[in-house]
């Protein structure tokens, strides 16, 4: 183990002679000293008690340069830090091969395409455990580099350097599983910033190797409540991927004072805001891709608990460069960026006195923050505006057909149930393509859980013949089954929300008439609801004769576990409290509770309705706002029927004065004439 080690290194001497005693008598604070010292990042953040069987069981193995670690596909055995020397990881790409000439220059093109360098202090190998225990194989090699590129050792001679290994530190896959991977997962480890870049629609098309060597080439860093990430006029080093909270971009510009006749009086520093950027975005692309030393803009945390990733500026457009599509992207959101900065400071510099704040509608005039339709032209935008239009209308096909479905086999008509489960997942099937290709995740999840509910459908009924309803169709499905087995999403939750909210058969206040649902007609001139329509059901919701027939406070609890599920609780909640708050009165005014036995009746008070924006159906959907200068048509007719009967009063009243008036006039002129006579 210790072959290549001379006396000129006694500490690794020493930690490999204490690691070759048995676990149960090592010197266990003397390991951890050690290793505190050449690695004190390791142990970070970990209890005594982990810290000491980590000391237990640990490995010291040296590995010459070109030995190999481990290779890709091999079975993870251990998590591994580099004490000494350095390694390099490789990852086979899928169609390369290399002939025997190119091998014999460089052996070691045998491993794949090099990623990253490894050196002292630095741990890898973490990405292929996994918290249920079946972990997946290496996916990338790792090779020995020995002393290669090590300053410590720049005085040695070259046979010296060949001679000398890398050391590294092993923690088995059992000690690190029990000891350190709850830790590892907590923290934004290698795995999870792969899954960040992910996220970002510059990194979504990356392959796996690209990916791991991003990853390696970021480090975590925390900024302070409000405090600076950096200042204009620092070196610039790095570029900043936002993790969490909100970043704001300001540039100090010099503004020129004048006169009212236009002659210069002095010069005004002012910090000018350009932009404020949240999570997923980057700061100081203008920097890397200009090549500037310095920064030319300031960059600070808005409150507190603002964390990112940083990453060298120089690795970071190397990178960059090696996938052009990538690197073209980013060209075209740095040319935007600039263009504002440059609209932002002349308008600082023309108008000194103005104030210097970015106005409320910045983020959608300046095209700055981190978004596909920032790098995209207006014939681009057009085309992407024209795929969303029809995405959203082959979802509504989609869920509209569905529902078609289900109202053809409560009737029984199962040949029409199945043309209609058909043309669902056609539409479906369309929506998916389209959601992909414009990489809307969210959308591709609805698609997605749509189109597996009409398969199971149609996998149901094609094969139907009549009699016993099949297991798991729409006929029998029971209270959120659907829901539970489908991925989830808060638009599907939503969905369940609003159908057990809309009760057929009697209102909030609980009277027998029935309640308008959405999309009904009101007013004196609505239609009588359609029976067919009425058992129609949303996709995924319960059978609606099933929800008729529960209680009124088994449908509420329904809805608060599917409000706690969407992560509307609060508002639920607050729904609630509102809806017992309401007070209402029965006819004969007698003080008593309502049918469901929350809402007292007490006399004196006309009876309340509650109204449509009250129900919790308006959390899920707002109501568009009317719009201006338009008059609801009932009210408009409600206040000319009532003007109309207040004009009748008033002629009526003004008819009777008139002619009660001409009777005291034509009586008293009688008078007149029965005393002339």
């Amino acid at each position: 183990m210790s072959e290549g080690l001379t006396s000129k290194d006694p500490k690794m001497e020493k930690l490999i002679l204490l690691c070759s005693s048995p676990p149960q008598e090592r010197n266990v604070d003397e390991i951890l000293r050690i290793v505190q010292e050449e690695a004190p990042n390791l142990l970070n953040g970990l209890a005594m008690s982990n810290n000491r069987n980590i000391a237990r069981h640990l490995e010291i193995k040296c590995y010459a340069n070109d030995e190999v670690v481990f290779l890709q596909n091999a079975y993870p055995d251990a998590y591994y830090t580099v004490l000494r020397g350095a390694v390099s990881i490789y990852a086979i790409m899928k169609g390369v091969k290399h002939s025997a000439e190119d091998l014999a220059i460089n052996n070691r093109l045998q491993y794949g395409k090099f990623l990253v360098q490894l050196r002292n202090g630095a741990g890898f190998g973490e990405l292929s455990f996994n918290g249920d225990l079946n972990h997946t194989p290496r996916n990338a090699g790792v090779v020995s580099d020995g002393y290669a590129s090590q300053s410590i050792i720049e005085s040695l001679a070259a046979d010296e350097k060949k001679e000398k290994g890398c050391i590294l530190l092993l923690i088995p896959e059992r000690t690190y599983m029990s000891e350190m991977y709850a830790l590892h997962a907590s923290k934004n480890q290698t795995k999870h910033k792969i899954k960040f870049l992910k996220m970002c629609f510059l990194f979504n098309t990356w392959s796996m190797d690209e990916l791991v060597r991003m990853a390696y080439a970021m480090k975590r860093k925390e900024i302070v409540k409000n405090g600076a990430l950096v200042k204009q006029g620092d070196k610039a080093e790095y570029v900043f991927l936002v993790i969490k909270g909100k970043v704001k971009l300001s540039i100090n510009s010099e503004a020129t004072l004048k006169n009212a006749s236009g002659e210069k009086i002095g010069t005004a520093n002012k910090m000018v805001e350009i932009a404020e950027l949240s999570e997923g975005d980057i700061v100081g692309l203008v920097e890397a891709f200009d090549g500037k030393k310095t920064m030319e803009r300031s960059i600070h945390a808005i409150g507190a608990g603002v964390e990112v990733f940083c990453c060298n500026m120089q690795n970071f457009e190397l990178m960059l460069r090696q996938v052009p599509k990538t690197y073209k992207l980013v060209e075209k959101i740095v040319l935007r960026r600039k263009h504002w900065e440059t609209l932002r400071t002349e308008y600082a510099n023309n108008f000194p006195m103005m104030k210097c704040t970015l106005p409320d509608n910045a983020v959608e005039m300046s095209k700055y923050k981190l978004s596909r339709e920032s790098t995209m032209s207006e014939g681009e935008l057009r085309i992407l505006t024209e795929k969303k239009n029809s995405l959203f209308q082959n979802l509504r096909e989609a869920r509209s057909n569905y529902r078609t479905a289900v109202t053809k086999v409560k009737v029984k008509n199962y040949p029409k149930a199945i043309e209609a489960f058909e043309v669902s997942k056609s539409r479906c099937e369309k929506a998916l393509a389209i959601a992909e290709n414009i990489q809307q995740l969210e959308l591709v999840h609805q698609a997605e859980d749509i189109l597996a509910e009409v398969n199971e459908q149609l996998i149901l009924y094609s094969t139907y013949e009549g009699g016993v309803p099949p297991t798991g169709g729409v006929e029998k499905q029971t209270s959120g089954s659907r829901l539970n087995s489908r991925r989830g999403s808060a638009t599907l939750v939503a969905m369940r929300i609003r159908t057990l909210s809309v009760d057929s058969n009697a209102g909030m206040d609980g009277s027998p008439q029935r309640r308008a649902s959405v999309g009904d007609k009101t007013g004196p001139h609505s239609k009588p609801p359609d029976p067919a329509a009425a058992a129609e059901e949303l996709p995924l919701s319960p059978d609606t004769q099933h929800s008729i027939s529960q209680s009124r406070s088994h449908r509420r609890r329904s809805i608060a576990e599917l409000a706690a599920k969407a992560g509307l609780e609060k508002e639920f909640s607050q729904m609630e409290e509102k809806r017992a708050g309401e007070i209402v009165t029965s006819p004969g005014g007698s003080p008593m509770k309502s049918p469901g036995g929350t809402v007292l009746r007490t006399p004196g008070r006309p009876s309340l309705k509650i109204e449509k924006e009250d129900s919790f159906y308006h959390l899920l959907k707002k109501p568009s706002p009317p719009s201006k200068g338009r008059k609801n048509s009932t009210s408009g007719r409600r206040d000319s029927n009532n003007s109309v009967r207040r004009k009748r009063s008033i002629s009526d009243g003004e008819e009777k004065r008139k002619s009660s008036l001409i009777g005291r006039i034509g009586s008293g002129i009688g008078s007149v004439l029965k005393k002339v006579k």
